[in-house]
């Protein structure tokens, strides 16, 4: 795309002075982002990241390595290569810009020989003051795989758009913890501290949210946790502030913190004070999140007896049907993994019941943007899956007793790989 206005024609000139930094970044990934093996055969362990052999003890399973003195986790194997992927962001200060630049380091080991290395800029973000943004990046072509892809073309003005698609294919990113970052920005707690506590969260949703004083709360306290909930679901927390501020007061984060938020609303509706630290910071979450889920539950059951709350409830199956009713034909499968809309008030009834989950309990069918799947394995169900048809992406995806299954992984991948369908129907 051709440069056309002001703002973009200035970031491409910007663009073409920046100076590559791959060594230092490499030297960095290699040693804080890439795991790191040692192959063993007959006793006798290889270093992959620097070829040293030594001996070892059959017991054995983590070794120091005497040469290059990385910790090596020890497989047993004939294999001779293995090669990793990560992608490292680096923070940059150009003239008035904030620019995050993404590298692409895939590393290539070998047994005996020192790895090799394949490494470039994929893209960049450039914000400026006003937190107005330009995308600059190569062409992304996506392999049959959830991680795997081709990067093609030079670095170009692209669609601001195209970038969260790009994104969900990125698996493994880090932050390089050097670099340079605006004094506003540092002025509201967005610093490398800050940043080497960042995990699987945007660091160009942190900026953007930094605007609100909810998110330089959560930045400033470095509480990361409730950050990305508030990046992935604003309203909830706005909706839960007063609650929020209490847990901050008493240095209390729960471990799962939308499992706190359906707790809190189980609390509201058996009429209990959500700004007692007695009920809303409870010492075994789970344990007393299923204690109010079960309550309400059988208030619900004891409701749904009485005639007006039947016609309540088969007018808002009458609604969700309505208006979901374009989506439940879809149907995502890959061998014995199924995954596919619930189609009625009655199946997310059914759902909540056989994963023991509050899907049902906490009313998730109600939300206007969201649309949830179940998910199963050799046709029993084994995860529910929270989708926003706004935003395009997983809000959760929760297993027994909100837990992940041993399925988790093989069920989020499929699901990613199959977005752009519900996108497609989103559209039309």
């Amino acid at each position: 795309m051709k440069p056309k206005t002001e703002r973009q024609k200035r970031v491409m000139f910007l663009h073409k002075r920046l100076k590559p930094t791959y060594k230092n970044i490499y030297k960095w990934a290699l040693n804080n982002c890439i795991k790191h093996f040692g192959y063993v055969a007959k006793d006798i362990a290889t270093c992959l990241c620097c070829a040293e052999d030594f001996s070892v003890k059959k017991s054995m399973h983590v070794v120091r390595c005497p040469k290059c003195k990385r910790k090596l986790e020890l497989v047993r194997t004939r294999k001779m290569k293995y090669d990793q992927l990560v992608y490292v962001g680096k923070m940059e200060q150009v003239e008035e810009y904030q620019v995050l630049r993404f590298y692409y380091i895939k590393v290539f080991f070998k047994k005996g020989e020192i790895p090799k290395c394949n490494m470039y800029c994929v893209f960049e973000d450039w914000i400026s003051p006003d937190l107005d943004r330009e995308f600059v990046a190569r062409v992304f072509t996506v392999g049959f795989y959830y991680d795997k892809g081709i990067w093609t073309n030079d670095l170009e003005l692209r669609n601001i758009d195209r970038r969260e698609s790009i994104l969900r294919y990125m698996d493994s990113i880090f932050y390089y913890d050097k670099g340079g970052i605006r004094g506003d920005l540092l002025q509201k707690g967005i610093n490398f501290d800050f940043i080497r506590k960042l995990k699987n969260i945007d660091l160009i949703d942190v900026i953007q949210s930094s605007s609100a004083s909810v998110a330089e709360t959560f930045i400033k306290r470095k509480n990361t946790r409730f950050l990305k909930e508030f990046i992935k679901n604003p309203m909830e927390v706005k909706k839960n502030w007063r609650s929020i501020k209490i847990a901050l007061k008493n240095n209390y984060t729960p471990l799962d913190i939308q499992v706190w938020f359906d707790y809190l609303e189980n609390l509201r509706e058996l009429n209990k004070d959500v700004l007692s630290p007695k009920y809303i910071l409870p010492k075994n979450l789970i344990l007393e999140h299923n204690k109010y889920m079960l309550k309400r539950y059988e208030k619900l059951e004891k409701e749904g007896m009485e005639g007006a709350t039947i016609n309540k409830t088969i007018a808002e199956n009458v609604i969700y049907i309505d208006r979901l009713k374009k989506y439940f034909p879809l149907h995502f499968q890959n061998k014995n993994i199924s995954i596919e809309p619930l189609k009625s008030i009655e199946e997310v009834k059914m759902e909540g019941n056989t994963l023991n989950h509050c899907v049902y309990v906490n009313g998730y069918y109600k939300k206007e943007s969201r649309l949830l799947f179940s998910a199963k394995v050799n046709s029993k169900p084994t995860e529910t899956i929270e989708f926003d048809l706004y935003t395009n992406t997983i809000i959760q995806q929760r297993g027994y007793g909100n837990c992940k299954s041993i399925y988790h992984q093989e069920i989020e991948k499929l699901f990613l790989n199959c977005i752009p369908q519900i996108q497609q129907i989103t559209n039309l």
